[in-house]
């Protein structure tokens, strides 16, 4: 700490900071691999190492600022000014890269762009195989994007207990990332081909607030305008497939994909807070929200499908032209806490949240696939789907003479939906209950049990839609849809995608149980052992139409023990480790069907998959001093290990076996020393070394742009393995 010369005692101006300056060394064995996924370090290199920050203040004005990883592509700086109760100013920057894969393969030309080319010379073909030109034609690809955010906030304090503040920031992110595209002869069939995606988004946000703070009471007035644009509004592509059936002429040749569309949200948010005799606070918000997307709506097909559908023309022989989309939301939530007794506390929490779907509810031709023309028939409607959701919390803290404390939460949340869901509304109920207990000045716990019930409002996957058998015993649905408008309906047939007796988990009616314990124990003064457990049970039910027998998520259930250790000796060393086990199964129940009526009631078509997983993380950390405190050494290990395996039953109508297990295992060692030259001068060297090794069926063995797959044109290829060390040196300088 410095003081500026010539300063008064009372306006001295104080100087504190830290840099360190040094170079690093990176030695990968295997370039793409994820050591750098979130730094940049995609391969063997040399970086310099940049790290800053400090302050200077003088009276009630302050600078501060902090750099640190200046010389990688993940750098941050901030940057802050100001004097305490008049004025602030802060900038902040960021850069996140993510590297994604550095041996992708693809035979477009002109990845990056919104229009993707297939080179002279190549043959579209049935099979990724029978592509005579595919091998020669594949060019090594980076997928990567880079998001850098700039970022400015203000505030202004007035006399009278006011303040302003404004903010704007600025968020830009590039690059080219994976997309799958489709094409089909029919629902059954379809090829994929992953296409490399350009990624060109800007969002833009802008807030600016009132606030009001006096004795006992706050109130705040904000607004937030947020705006998100992508250069690209679609991706095209030449087809690398071709099909035979049901003619050649027929199969697309070029293809369309719509990307992420410009929107905008923007927010007024009212806030504020008042202290009440009686230790009584009672706080709320209040907000008003709209939602918009007007892009211009892609066609039904880029391809001429026997002459009833417009190539390449935006919105061409649709119902308009734009989407229209706008979506208004309302937030209301009011708090009390109150403290009756010395002893007790008691809580309460309203929340209401509202949506108001405005995109107009219009019939679209249904387009199946890329080779038969839509149906006149065939019409599905684009639905504005809405909720409103009404959730009241109640608790309570009691802490007894002995050294107990009780707490016991209540939640009741109703939430009803629009016609176009299976149910009406859900109803759900929670209870929580946690007792704590300090048993000794060393040893305290802590145990608690929830339990919550949602019950779906009978649970119609109809009530959209009527069961019927229509002259070729296709399971049609009769679509029944009021025109909110008008108030008549429309009736359409056709052949469900999927069963009607699937359930909807998220609307589903649910069962879920909570177990949870807790000890603390310090048997020294300087040594600490911890230990938590939590048990989850998650149940979906139907126990009024089905019996339990319907289809779709029926369990999800998973443990978790952690066990943590940490001891400081009074000369300044320490250590402390960490072992953490979880596992997780959930339970899935379905029926292979088709188009036949047979097939969708048939019991000896049913299967179950259970899938389990399980993860393990192990960690240790230490440091200590040598040499009469000169040199200081730290060292931190980190093991991860994830097994997932799948399991299935089925009935006699179907063959199966289950998959094969896969996973992966992280290892990480750190190794860092400082040698103290003097008391504002120290060197410091380190290394880390990391080790990471992949499992995964689905991939393992399949390279990218290869022709393992017949049906499929990949991108990249599996994770691969990879050992990478890091050395550092550098320079650390105090002031």
């Amino acid at each position: 700490m410095l003081c500026g010369a010539g300063a008064s005692a009372d306006e001295r101006v104080e100087y504190r900071g830290e840099a360190e300056f040094g170079v690093a060394i990176v030695d990968i064995d295997r370039a793409g691999g994820g050591f750098g996924e979130y730094t940049g370090l995609d391969g063997d290199t040399i970086y310099p190492r940049v790290d800053a920050e400090g302050a200077v203040e003088g009276g009630v004005s302050y600078f501060h600022f902090r750099a640190s990883d200046l010389g990688l592509n993940s750098r941050r700086l901030g940057l802050s000014a100001g004097g305490y109760g008049s004025y602030a100013l802060e900038f902040t920057h960021d850069e996140i890269p993510h590297l994604i894969s550095r041996d992708a393969r693809t035979p477009f030309d002109g990845a990056g762009g919104a229009q993707l080319t297939l080179p002279a010379g190549f043959t579209p073909a049935a099979t990724t195989a029978a592509m005579a030109a595919l091998e020669d034609s594949l060019k090594t690809l980076d997928l990567r994007t880079d998001r850098r955010e700039d970022a400015f906030r203000a505030s202004r304090e007035f006399a009278g207990g006011w303040r302003t503040r404004l903010s704007v920031r600025r968020e830009d992110k590039n690059g080219v990332q994976s997309l799958a595209g489709i094409t089909a002869q029919n629902p059954g069939q379809v090829d994929a081909t992953i296409l490399p995606q350009p990624i060109d988004y800007r969002t833009e946000e802008f807030s600016t607030g009132l606030e009001y703070s006096a004795d006992g009471g706050q109130a705040e007035l904000e607004y937030l305008l947020s705006v998100f644009h992508d250069e690209n509004p679609s991706l095209l592509w030449d087809v690398p497939f071709l099909k035979s059936a049901p003619t050649a002429l027929d199969y697309p040749t070029v293809a369309r994909i719509g990307l992420p569309p410009d929107n905008s949200y923007q927010r007024l948010r009212l806030s504020g807070g008042l202290n009440l005799p009686g230790e009584l606070r009672l706080s709320g918000v209040a907000e008003l929200g709209q939602m918009r997307q007007d892009d211009r709506l892609l066609p039904y097909s880029t391809d001429d499908i026997g002459g009833t559908a417009a190539v390449m023309e935006d919105g061409a022989g649709l119902p308009r032209s734009s989407a229209e989309a706008r979506v208004d939301v309302a937030h209301l939530v009011l708090n009390m806490a109150w403290r009756p007794l010395s002893r007790l506390g008691l809580n309460a929490r309203y929340r209401f949240y509202e949506t108001d779907n405005r995109t107009p509810y219009t019939p679209f031709d249904r387009v199946i696939d890329d080779t038969m023309p839509q149906s006149s028939s065939e019409v599905i409607y684009s639905r504005p789907y809405d909720l409103s959701r009404s959730t009241l919390e109640l608790g309570a803290a009691y802490r007894f003479v002995a050294g107990a404390t009780l707490k016991t939460d209540y939640r009741h949340e109703a939430t009803g939906y629009d016609k176009y869901r299976p149910v009406r509304g859900t109803r759900e109920d929670t209870l929580k209950v946690a007792l704590g207990r300090n048993l000794s000045d060393a040893l305290s716990g802590r145990i608690g049990y929830l339990y919550s019930r949602r019950d779906a409002e009978n649970y119609d996957g109809f009530l959209s839609y009527s069961t019927l058998v229509d002259a070729t015993g296709c399971p049609a649905v009769v679509t029944v849809d009021p025109d909110p408008d008008t108030g008549g309906s429309t009736a359409v047939d056709t052949c469900f995608e999927n069963h009607p007796d699937l359930r909807q988990f998220d609307v589903a009616s649910r069962e879920r149980s909570r177990r949870f314990a807790s000890v603390a124990y310090s048997p020294h003064e300087n040594l600490d052992i911890g230990f938590d457990l939590a048990d989850r049970r998650d149940s979906y039910r139907d126990d009024i139409f089905f019996d339990d027998t319907y289809l779709g998520l029926t369990a999800d259930d998973g443990v978790e023990a952690t066990l943590d250790i940490g001891y400081t000796a009074e000369d300044g060393w320490s250590i402390g480790a960490y072992l953490t086990r979880e596992l997780m199964r959930s339970s899935q129940s379905g029926r292979e069907f088709n188009a036949a009526i047979a097939s969708s009631i048939d019991s000896s078509l049913d299967w179950a998959a259970d899938f389990d997983d399980a993860i393990t993380t192990l960690g240790a950390q230490g440091g200590f001093d040598l040499f009469y405190e000169t040199l200081h050494v730290t060292l931190a290990y980190a093991y991860t290990r994830a097994r997932s395996h799948i399991r299935f039953s089925a009935g006699n109508g179907l063959v199966y076996e289950d998959m094969p297990a896969d996973g992966s295992e992280r290892h990480t060692l750190d190794v860092h020393a400082v040698y103290r030259v003097s008391d504002s001068t120290g060197l410091g060297a380190g290394v880390t070394y990391e080790r990471f090794r992949a499992q995964d069926w689905a991939l393992d063995n399949v390279e990218a742009g290869g022709d393992a797959l017949s049906d499929i044109l990949l991108l990249s290829g599996p994770q691969k393995d990879y050992r990478a060390y890091a050395l550092r040196a550098g320079l650390v300088y105090r002031w």
